[in-house]
């Protein structure tokens, strides 16, 4: 048996935008908490005394706005981040909400888009805002042309993004790398060799399938021309699902301008996604320093969990470790299909 690291801060700085000067408060920081999510922008919680290290020794701190924090653990850089958030309790502590470089995603833009892929239009929002940035893995699926007024530029990203899923099934998302640079990537350039199963790192875990939310087995597509008011409609269905399941039903009008092939084409693809049973699988599991949302990995917990089986793929959606005396990581996970 490998022996484990001991689990430790390696580095805790912070950079005070006012004084221009680095601290280091690996001795000051508690309750550290950091989440990644595919969704949303990667975050790092964490409290720190104001007065005193944990030692007792005589400190003066002070956290503002905007000052730029990094964290390493066990030698590896976890995050590096901006200070959006810190509360002060009447016990002289600070307690503090950073995010990294996806946070200023969360800006809201206007652009008229030419027909683009996830790819393109992610290069052209992080040129345009000045974030540092790379693309591991390129879309080659383009979405139609869009005017995006009022939305986040996240969301912008994400239409496409979903499209492509739903257009080929390959799965893209961005990521901040730890170190301030966003990532354009794939699921693919994720998947790991890790196994959480019956008696290796899971402590505990809970698992939901159901059809009662967003399941359909029938799928119709209605196109209206702008110009002739004609509508084209195009359905697609699972007999084998509506026998077990009983009809359940989607309808969506869309503006593309699709011929009635592609609109069929379009109806397939909805249904291909919402056909199958919703799983909603968590757990917890003993800290990994290179687990994030994104990774990919194998559930085997097949003793206790007959229903998910053995050697699924899976991979995470939302991750959030607890550093502390036991190290921890709460899962959030989607299992892919057999």
């Amino acid at each position: 048996m490998v022996e484990r690291i001991i689990d430790k801060i390696t580095k805790f700085e912070y950079y005070d935008i006012v004084s221009k000067k680095y601290h280091d408060i690996s001795n000051m920081v508690h309750d550290i908490k950091w989440v990644t999510d595919m969704e949303s922008a990667g975050v790092l919680t964490f409290s720190i005394f104001k007065n005193t290290d944990r030692y007792g020794a005589r400190t003066a701190i002070k956290v503002s706005s905007g000052d730029q924090v990094t964290f390493d653990w066990n030698n590896k850089r976890i995050f590096k981040g901006w200070v959006f958030t810190r509360k002060r309790t009447e016990e002289d502590v600070y307690e503090i909400t950073a995010y990294d470089n996806l946070r200023y995603l969360k800006g809201v833009g206007t652009y008229v888009w030419s027909p683009k892929s996830s790819s393109e239009r992610f290069t052209t929002i992080c040129q345009d805002l000045g974030l540092p940035y790379r693309d591991d893995d390129f879309d080659t699926n383009r979405s139609p042309a869009e005017i995006t007024d009022g939305k986040t530029y996240f969301d912008m990203i994400k239409t496409t993004l979903d499209n492509t899923r739903q257009a080929t099934g390959k799965r893209f998302f961005i990521m901040d790398d730890g170190n301030g640079t966003l990532v354009h990537t794939s699921l693919d350039k994720h998947r790991t060799t890790l196994v959480f199963g019956d008696g290796a790192n899971v402590t505990g875990f809970n698992y939901t399938a159901t059809i009662d939310n967003d399941t359909a087995n029938r799928v119709t597509l209605v196109r209206e021309d702008d110009e002739t008011k004609k509508r084209t409609i195009q359905t697609v269905q699972n007999d084998e699902r509506i026998q077990r399941w009983g009809l359940l039903t989607y309808a969506e009008t869309i503006s593309d301008k699709l011929n009635a092939v592609q609109l069929r084409q379009r109806a397939q693809d909805i249904l291909n996604e919402k056909v199958a049973e919703k799983v909603e699988f968590s757990f917890s599991a003993l800290g990994d320093v290179n687990f994030r949302a994104g990774t990919g990995f194998i559930s085997n917990l097949s003793a206790n969990l007959e229903e998910l089986g053995s050697n699924r793929s899976c991979y995470a959606t939302k991750v959030t470790h607890n550093f502390g005396e036991s190290w921890t990581m709460d899962i959030d996970v989607e299992v892919l299909p057999l």
